[in-house]
C-alpha cells in the first residue's frame, strides 16, 4: 500500500470517528434542568457505579451506538453520575439497581425510570418513544402516602417474651 493510500485510510478513520463521538456527558447540576427547559430538551440520567460490570457494558455498547448517540445529541442533555459519589441520588434510585436510567423533562419531573442494562435496540426505542410522548410512563408511580403502624398490629407482651 502506498503512503498516500495509508494516509487516506487514516483520514477516513479520523473523520468517521469524529462523526461517532461518544455522548458528551455532563455532571449532575440543577442548572441542567433550566437549560433543558430553555432548549426544549429532555434530561437523560445514567446513574451507574465504577465497580458495576453492566454499567461499563452499557457505556461501551448502548451509549456508543450511532443511533442512540444521535437521539441523545438531538433531544437530551445527558448526565452521568457515579452513585458512589452522590449518595443522595444513589439512595433515591437504589431500587433501580445499577445502571439506572432516568429521563426527566425540563422541570425535573420524572418521565421514565429503568433498571439494569438496556441494549442499544431497547434504548433507541425508549428514547424515540419519550421524544414522541414526553409524559410519565408506567415506570413512574406516585409515591405511596406514609402511614403509621396500627396499634392492633403490635406484639403482645407474651409474644414479645416468646421471641426473646
Amino acid at each position: 500500500m502506498s503512503l498516500r493510500a495509508i494516509a487516506l485510510v487514516l483520514l477516513a478513520a479520523v473523520v468517521g470517528a469524529a462523526d461517532q463521538q461518544p455522548i458528551a456527558w455532563r455532571a449532575w447540576d440543577d442548572g441542567q434542568f433550566a437549560e433543558a427547559k430553555t432548549a426544549n430538551k429532555l434530561v437523560l440520567l445514567h446513574l451507574g457505579a465504577g465497580w458495576c460490570h453492566w454499567c461499563h457494558v452499557m457505556e461501551q455498547t448502548t451509549y456508543r451506538d450511532p443511533e442512540v448517540v444521535g437521539l441523545v445529541r438531538d433531544h437530551f442533555l445527558a448526565i452521568h453520575v457515579d452513585q458512589d459519589g452522590r449518595p443522595d441520588l444513589a439512595n433515591r434510585y437504589e431500587d433501580y439497581g445499577w445502571p439506572a436510567t432516568i429521563i426527566f423533562d425540563g422541570t425535573g419531573r420524572e418521565l421514565v425510570k429503568m433498571r439494569g442494562y438496556l441494549p442499544p435496540t431497547r434504548m433507541r426505542s425508549l428514547l424515540q418513544a419519550v421524544v414522541v410522548d414526553p409524559t410519565p410512563g408506567p415506570s413512574i408511580r406516585a409515591p405511596l402516602p406514609m402511614q403509621s403502624a396500627k396499634r392492633d398490629g403490635e406484639l403482645t407482651p407474651a409474644q414479645r417474651q416468646e421471641l426473646m
